[in-house]
């Protein structure tokens, strides 16, 4: 048992308890391989690097998220496949107490080494979103004279870390250069050789449903108990080296990939990149350009004189760090006085001709700053589904049943609630915790400083109401 009286135990606590008044554990009672625990009563044991160089962390639990995508006509769809991991409650407490020490010497490498700007992902940034980044490139682009745009997306980016480059960099950032300390090598051990269980195999096994495992009243406490993991080791446990896809035959799968999911993974990516930032942020700077990086989205704008060296410098360094990017994300602009004067088709890349710029979720057309296309799809498309359900709740049950929750979610009567709730508790806005893709229109209309974000979703009250009244 963990002696409270020694005085290094003392001391750790004593540190624990001022860290903490900065940071608070995210507690979740989702159904994993062991129970749920208040981080409270694992204080001791999270904070002592003895303990957490020799705990063995449990298998993930795998869920394969498929997000529907509208490709031209809109009967078309294409599916993307996201591969979602979990960790065990008191794995997930290890993951969150430390990503949170190595964020904090994650700002000071960068701090010291002048390129804090650059990633905007995963990290608190006086509070701003990706509402204030995209606002930021865009505002840099109108006042662009004669520029180069380059925006691309990293393809399968946690997929694609190299352990040996993420473990290298780890000791840069932690500041050990002789190797990681045990407490942290038994953390990066656990994510690089990670296992999992996958909760579709999971169900079939106890012959239940996905949603009866997510249902507290009904889920099992644990998912399997020891015995049942023993059993299962040979059939249904997975490396996660497994479901990682390249097309390059001559990578060893197992020296590559995070799992995406966990407290700690964003954090990782971040460090795995510092070196690729640095240098595209020095060169960009001193050119008087423009380079930001959001996990694995990226916009470059430097002078179109410079426009051969960029491509040159950015395929050398993304070629160091052991990433490809996706070809159809891949689109190269000239601005000229904030205009869009020309779209450059390379081959193998995006054969889009529009003179439309997309970053982070939003459109430049050279004139306006507006909410692209297919997240507006993406809403109505959410929206017309739920309406439907609700068509479906009215033949079977002879009665509309869920309006209240619907109207929360899909109308602008959510963003009302949340004015409302503000007002009378005169509270800040994250204070109520509800939001809908109203709410956030309206927040980007305001960052952006643009009353025609609003107007993007002007038919969809009348929309509701039309669907509604045929019902």
């Amino acid at each position: 048992m963990f002696n409270h009286k020694d005085d290094c135990e003392s001391n750790l606590r004593v540190l624990f308890f001022i860290m903490k008044k900065e940071f608070k554990f995210q507690s979740k009672s989702y159904a994993h391989l062991d129970k749920h625990k208040k981080s409270e009563q694992l204080d001791s044991l999270i904070t002592n690097p003895d303990w957490v160089a020799s705990h063995g962390f449990l298998p993930l639990i795998h869920v394969l998220m498929r997000v529907k995508r509208r490709t031209g006509c809109h009967k078309r769809f294409t599916f993307k496949e996201r591969h979602i991991f979990y960790s065990s409650h008191t794995d997930s407490y290890i993951y969150q107490w430390y990503a949170q020490q190595l964020s904090q010497k994650y700002e000071s490498y960068l701090a010291k080494n002048g390129f804090s700007q650059v990633a905007t992902a995963y990290r608190s940034l006086d509070g701003k979103c990706n509402i204030d980044f995209a606002k930021e490139a865009f505002s840099f682009l109108k006042k662009q004279d004669d520029a180069f745009v380059f925006v691309t997306d990293f393809h399968s980016f946690f997929d694609s870390l190299n352990h040996s480059l993420l473990k290298n960099n780890l000791k840069k950032v932690l500041n050990t250069p002789d190797g990681l300390e045990p407490d942290w090598y038994a953390v990066y051990k656990s994510l690089i050789k990670a296992t999992y269980f996958d909760l579709d195999e999971l169900a079939e096994y106890k012959k239940v449903t996905k949603n009866e495992f997510r249902n507290e009243k009904t889920r099992p406490k644990i998912l399997l108990t020891h015995s049942e993991m023993k059993q299962l080791k040979s059939t249904k446990l997975h490396k996660y080296s497994e479901i990682i896809e390249t097309d390059d035959k001559n990578i060893d799968k197992s020296k590559i990939g995070i799992p995406q999911g966990t407290s700690i993974s964003a954090v990782f990516a971040n460090v795995y990149m510092i070196d690729f930032d640095k240098r595209m942020s020095d060169y960009v700077n001193c050119v008087n350009g423009f380079y930001r990086r959001y996990s694995d989205d990226i916009i470059i704008v430097v002078p179109i004189t410079e426009k051969e060296n960029l491509c040159s410098l950015f395929e050398t360094e993304r070629s160091k760090v052991q990433i490809s990017v996706s070809p159809k994300k891949t689109r190269r602009f000239h601005i000229c006085n904030g205009k869009i004067q020309e779209v450059y088709l390379t081959k193998g890349e995006s054969e889009d001709t529009r003179k439309i710029i997309e970053y982070l979720g939003f459109s430049y057309n050279g004139n306006k700053i507006l909410i692209k296309d297919a997240s507006l799809n993406k809403f109505y498309r959410k929206l017309d589904n739920r309406l439907y359900l609700l068509r479906d709740i009215k033949k079977d049950k002879g009665r509309l049943l869920g309006l209240k929750r619907f109207y929360r979610s899909y109308s602008h009567l959510g963003e009302s609630a949340r004015i409302r709730f503000n007002k009378n508790h005169k509270l800040k806005s994250q204070d109520f915790k509800h939001c809908n893709f109203i709410t956030y229109v309206n927040k980007a209309a305001r960052i952006m400083d643009n009353p025609g974000i609003k107007h993007q979703l002007s038919k969809h009250w009348s929309h509701i109401t039309k669907f509604l009244h045929n019902i």
